[in-house]
């Protein structure tokens, strides 16, 4: 919010039973993927040297210690919802809007507002957004979603491509 910057992006998202891989296609290709082992986060950055690509794996047992996942850790972590109070609702005509904040200060200091939008038709997310201690908003607005879709499990491996930087 201080720099009055929006970035808007495009990419998939994928499920199943604990499972999550995020791929953004543009502008800027990011991946997310959580598995039973880790949570990698994978970044392209053009450089003066060329592009880079750099990969931070957070193993899952340090998930709730490590900031830089706040979606994985809303979506996949099992009682992150418990720890949430709804502060405001707001019905319109096919969505219903929630505001939740940490029930505990400091519980999540990277997730100081969640919003929450639901169809009420169908009683499907549309979106999801989150502000952080310095007013950044991240959004993530879900479109053509399909539960019935076969996902491989092979989606939810991964291996840094070579050469990347890994941090952990």
């Amino acid at each position: 919010s201080l720099l009055e910057d929006t970035r808007e992006s495009e990419g998939l998202l994928y499920f199943s039973k604990g499972l999550m891989r995020l791929e953004v296609k543009k502008p800027e290709k990011s991946i997310i993927v959580l598995n039973d082992k880790a949570v990698w986060l994978e970044t392209r950055v053009d450089g003066f040297d060329g592009m880079t690509i750099h990969v931070t794996k957070i193993e899952s047992k340090d998930l709730k210690k490590r900031s830089k996942a706040p979606l994985v850790l809303l979506l996949t972590e099992t009682n992150a919802w418990d720890n949430f109070k709804i502060v405001s609702t707001k019905t319109f005509p096919k969505s219903r809007t929630m505001i939740l904040k940490p029930k505990k200060a400091g519980e999540y200091p990277e997730l100081s507002k969640v919003r929450i939008s639901v169809n009420t038709d169908t009683n499907e997310l549309w979106s999801i957004s989150y502000e952080d201690e310095i007013e950044n908003v991240v959004t993530y607005e879900f479109q053509r979603p399909d539960f019935d879709a076969t996902v491989s499990q092979k989606k939810f491996n991964y291996k840094p491509p070579k050469g990347a930087k890994v941090v952990t």
